[in-house]
């Protein structure tokens, strides 16, 4: 069997209400509570923070994937957002999962095919977007410019 990766954070109480310090390794990222329960969102809150690794992994992967499989790639972005019941955050007797995740990407090089191609290596080989897509519905949209030549 093989040894598993462990990741570590900690989160600490800020000076602001509603203000946590988030660490990983030697980096230090600041989160606000929203609105909703006080905080000033002056800062990312939870929810961007949880969608937003499933962008940045998609951008790494469909890049490295590039690499991997000799295809051109000029540009690559990935858009997500999620949806959920606001009202349940609020105490409401609504649960507040994220009903939907959409996620869009837009790359720009690649033919369609080898797009897919990379999209689908991302999908099977990403472990946030795995363990994500097991919980929640995930649509998604593939945008390609063929570059030239």
């Amino acid at each position: 069997m093989a040894q598993l990766a462990t990741v570590k954070v900690s989160a600490v109480r800020g000076a602001v209400k509603g203000r946590v310090i988030i660490a990983a390794r030697n980096h230090h990222l600041v989160v606000d509570a929203p609105p909703l329960i006080g905080g000033r969102n002056e800062a990312i809150n939870t929810v961007e923070m949880f969608l937003a690794p499933l962008a940045a992994c998609g951008v790494m992967f469909i890049e490295h994937l590039a690499q991997e499989m000799g295809v051109r790639l000029e540009e690559v972005r990935a858009f997500v957002e999620g949806d959920f019941d606001p009202r349940g955050v609020q105490g409401e007797e609504v649960d507040p999962i994220l009903q939907t995740i959409r996620f869009r990407y837009e790359v720009r090089g690649p033919r369609q095919e080898e797009a897919e191609r990379l999209t689908e290596g991302f999908r099977q080989r990403c472990p946030l977007y795995r363990t994500v897509a097991r919980a929640v519905a995930i649509s998604e949209e593939l945008c390609v410019e063929e570059g030239a030549g």
